[in-house]
C-alpha cells in the first residue's frame, strides 16, 4: 500500500524554513546586548537563535523531501 503525498509539501517546508531563518536572523540582529549587564544575553538573541535553527532544520528537511519527490 502506498501513501499519496502532496507535491506542495516540500515546497511549503522550504518556504517555512526560509521565513523562519529570516525571522531568526532579524530577531537576533536587532536584539540589544548593550541594554543589560556585560556578558548577559537578551531574550531576543535566544529566540532568534532558536528560530534560526528551526528554519535550518525545516530547510534541510524540505530539500531532502524535494530531492526524493
Amino acid at each position: 500500500m502506498t501513501v499519496a503525498r502532496s507535491a506542495g509539501a516540500p515546497r511549503a517546508l522550504l518556504l517555512v524554513g526560509a521565513l523562519l531563518a529570516v525571522v531568526g536572523l532579524a530577531a537576533a540582529a536587532t536584539s540589544s546586548p548593550a541594554a543589560g549587564p556585560p556578558g548577559a544575553s537578551s531574550g531576543g538573541e535566544l529566540v532568534g537563535g532558536v528560530a534560526l535553527i528551526a528554519g535550518w532544520l525545516a530547510l534541510a528537511w524540505g530539500i531532502h523531501r524535494f530531492g526524493r519527490g
